[in-house]
């Protein structure tokens, strides 16, 4: 059976942004996290922690073409070089007043989540010097979504995450957290599950969390064996 490539690897470019922006709209209207993005006919998934994240695309290659098929964000404390890209891009279609919109929390899952003592507890225990971040957004889209190249996917994107962080959060539904546990994410202490409703059922959410010190010496080499050949070739290739 005929391996399949893909290539992870930062967007940098406000043409290209847009492109999986609205990949992410297509996405994300059809499954149960429909409820977190702002319907609009533009069909464009935007909003105000855009302007503060690191965008990476995901790529299928084939002999003559690349195809876009998947996505995440890393969103941190502070605008990145996107700020200016979502703001001309909400500005053509329209969609200003959503990325203006400065929320109340410094990441999304943080926002959703009913307590907001748990921001408040982390901040006051935060070193100044430390960076934190929220990988979110993520997808594939349906005809490339496979259990193992989602695990490719996460591993990728948190060993792309240690590069910048000291600290990360991913919120999620509460079955698909063994995925990320598996790279040494754990339940924010003293936190619970909640619940909300989606356009299909009730479901179950979960914060996750992970801090550099839980890092294993094994976990430890083998985000640094993503690393290397990432910051080397400024991508990084998969095969499934």
């Amino acid at each position: 059976m005929q391996r399949k490539e893909y290539i992870l690897k930062e967007i940098l470019s406000e043409a290209e942004l847009e492109l999986f922006l609205r990949l992410r709209y297509g996405c994300f209207s059809k499954s149960a996290s429909g409820l977190f993005i702002n319907e609009n006919d533009k069909a464009i998934d935007v909003n105000y922690y855009d302007r503060n994240s690191l965008h990476y695309g995901i790529y299928k290659t084939h002999p003559l073409k690349t195809e876009l098929v998947g996505y995440f964000r890393i969103v941190l404390e502070e605008p990145t070089l996107a700020n200016h890209w979502v703001q001309n891009i909400s500005s053509r279609a329209g969609l200003s007043r959503i990325t203006n919109h400065k929320p109340a929390s410094v990441f999304p899952c943080l926002g959703i989540y009913p307590h907001s003592s748990l921001e408040q507890g982390f901040y006051a225990k935060k070193k100044a010097a430390e960076k934190a971040g929220e990988v979110s957004r993520f997808f594939i889209v349906e005809k490339e979504r496979s259990l193992k190249l989602s695990l490719q996917i996460i591993k990728g994107a948190f060993a792309i995450g240690l590069l910048h962080l000291q600290h990360g959060f991913v919120g999620c539904f509460n079955e698909h957290s063994k995925a990320y546990m598996k790279f040494g994410f754990r339940q924010y202490p003293q936190s619970i599950t909640f619940s909300f409703d989606t356009p299909l059922k009730q479901k179950k959410g979960i914060i996750l969390y992970w801090r550099t010190s839980y890092l294993t010496s094994e976990l430890e080499k083998m985000f640094k064996n993503i690393q290397d050949p990432f910051l080397a070739n400024n991508c990084l290739t998969i095969s499934i």
